[in-house]
């Protein structure tokens, strides 16, 4: 899965380091596995014994790498797997770190397999009330801009939602902000707009319908989503 800042901070992971005896190199995850980490870093002597070094949650935890090798460069970076090597005696958190990873993975192939499936919520109270939203009002942040909105719908990979503006053009950054509650959370997405369409409401008022396509999400807004999913399904199964 791609080390996003979503999935880290879900991870507990805060710094990642390549170490052998007291050379320390600083390293950028950029795919995770349980066992097998891609991380870009300066340029190593791999035939060195060398360790990831991983700051998680707020300890440091000693990952012995089993195969280190370059699989590209990006810049002055050098990008490279790291084969975790797989220990009876390994550290009892750096186990609990692997299983978080793997739980972490397994649920975002979950979460792959129904990135299509679109959830309405609207104005409908019950589904605002299920998915723990606030209120109906949300926000839409748009060239340093924040406008009102109501999310007509939410999928794993994207949302559709009712601006209170118009003016937001296909290929736009965008970030959903969306405020909950049970527990209290505020959760931001970086989205792209796939389309957009002004209408006009009340006579003179411009609202603009604007489908976007999510390019990166907090973990708990898959969390979210996915409890969200089960109480529908559990409500459906009761005839309700």
């Amino acid at each position: 899965m791609k080390a996003t800042s979503g999935a880290l901070r879900a991870l507990g992971i805060e710094t990642v380091l390549f170490a052998c005896g007291s050379d320390m190199r600083m390293g950028v995850p950029l795919e995770l596995k349980a066992d097998s980490w891609t991380v870009a870093g300066e340029r190593l002597d791999t035939t060195k014994d060398w360790k990831l070094k991983v700051k998680f949650n707020g300890v440091f935890v000693n990952m012995p790498i089993e195969e280190l090798r370059r699989a590209g460069e990006a810049g002055d970076a050098v990008i490279y797997e790291a084969k975790v090597r797989e220990e009876k005696s390994i550290d009892a958190l750096a186990f609990c770190l692997r299983q978080e990873i793997a739980g972490l993975e397994k649920k975002q192939g979950a979460w792959n397999r129904r990135k299509e499936v679109r959830w309405e919520i609207g104005a409908n109270e019950r589904e605002i009330e299920l998915f723990g939203f606030k209120r109906a009002e949300q926000s839409l942040v748009a060239k340093s801009a924040e406008k009102p909105c109501v999310v007509n719908n939410l999928s794993f990979s994207g949302a559709q939602v009712i601006a209170w503006a118009d003016g937001y053009e296909t290929g736009e950054d965008v970030g959903l902000c969306l405020s909950l509650k049970n527990p209290i959370q505020f959760l931001v997405t970086k989205s792209k707009v796939v389309s957009s369409e002004s209408v006009k409401v009340d006579g003179s008022r411009t609202v603009a319908i604007v489908s976007m396509r999510h390019l990166e999400c907090p973990v708990e807004y898959h969390e979210r989503l996915e409890a969200f999913a089960a109480k529908k399904e559990a409500l459906a199964a009761a005839g309700r």
